[in-house]
């Protein structure tokens, strides 16, 4: 199980710089953990791609319906990594060392 953020959800399933990233942690194991604000959030990031036309509506519809099905598990708790995350400065530290593992592997 990885725990994954509404980032790298976008990333997986909208085209962008970082999808390659996002498509080898899914290779890497495709049980993922998300926090359960991830519905509103991805909504949230869909809207956006609504309103600068570089998706329909139809698209955001099946890819929001495409993104429950697919989605493990939903912590009601925020886990560790989350709190981590949290804590500001931090989160450039953590997302650098894990691009670079991903990288590296």
């Amino acid at each position: 199980m990885i725990v994954v953020d509404t980032n790298i959800i976008s990333y997986f399933y909208l085209n962008s710089e970082f999808s390659f990233l996002a498509e080898q942690v899914f290779q890497k194991d495709s049980f993922w953990a998300v926090p359960v604000l991830w519905r509103s959030e991805f909504r949230s990031v869909l809207s956006l791609y609504l309103r600068q036309k570089i998706i329909e509506l139809s698209d955001a519809v099946q890819l929001m319906s495409l993104a429950e099905r697919k989605s493990s598990k939903t912590f009601q708790k925020r886990p560790k990594i989350w709190r981590l995350l949290l804590r500001g400065p931090e989160i450039k530290k953590y997302i650098s060392h894990w691009l670079k593992q991903m990288k590296d592997e």
